[in-house]
Formats: C-alpha cells, structure tokens, sequence
C-alpha cells in the first residue's frame, strides 16, 4: 500500500512539473448553443466545483496539454442534464488532426472571466465550440 502512494506521488509531481513547461492559453472564443459568441480570458478547465488545470485536458485515454489544442467542438448534448458525468467532444489540434474523446468529469466545466473582469464558468456539454485564440507567456 505504501509503495503503490509512492507511486502515486512520484507520477503527480513529474505531472506538475511536466505542466509548468507548457503554457495556458489566455483567450478563448466560446460559441453558445444560442448563437451567442463570447471572447473571454481563460482561467482553466475542471469539475462544476473548481479549477483542476490551466494546461491541460483529461480524457478516458490519457491527456492532451492545452497549448497543442485549438478547439472543442461537437460537445455531446446527452450528458448536459448529468453535470458530474463525462461528455463526448472533437478535439481539434492545432497540426490540422482531429480526434474525438470522451473527456472525464473534471475537465468538462470552463472557468473565465468576462471582459468586465467578472469570473464566471460554463458546462462545455452545453455550448457549440470553444476555441483557443492565443497563448499566454
């Protein structure tokens, strides 16, 4: 038991180092499923309770770091009245490949503030598309 929490450890902070090398992206473009468009500053993606990552997004397979990704779109709309379930979205790279994912739990909720500097988040099972428009230094 206490070597599999040694483990466990050992993997989270290579993790926390590895994601000190890659950048947040600073703005996104989020495309509301009732048209609506709004350009806000990202602050992270995570649970419907908080932040879980500036850099990154976790799916059933692994993990891609934000600053490789260029949009979500085509959320899955079974999911949107199930706000602790995952959701089904296309993840477009920034090489021009596409790939869909089942993304976990905890990363399918955007955290922002709006341009009054108003924080706010949003269900990304309940919007068209989220595109990221540039990347912080």
């Amino acid at each position: 038991m206490k070597r599999a929490a040694s483990v466990v450890l050992l993997i989270a902070s290579a993790l926390a180092a590895a994601e000190g090398a890659h950048q947040a992206p600073a703005i996104a473009k989020v495309a509301l499923s009732d048209g609506g468009v709004l350009t806000v500053a990202f602050q992270g993606l995570g649970c419907s309770a908080g932040v879980c990552s500036r850099t990154m997004l976790r799916h059933q397979r692994a993990f891609e770091w934000l600053d490789t990704v260029a949009a979500i779109r085509d959320t899955s709309e079974a999911v949107a009245n199930q706000p602790r379930s995952g959701m089904n979205a296309l993840i477009e790279f920034k090489d021009g490949t596409t790939r869909r994912q089942a993304i976990v739990p905890g990363f399918r909720y955007l955290y922002y503030a709006d341009q009054a500097g108003v924080a706010g988040k949003l269900d990304l099972a309940k919007v068209k598309s989220l595109e990221f428009l540039a990347a912080s230094k």
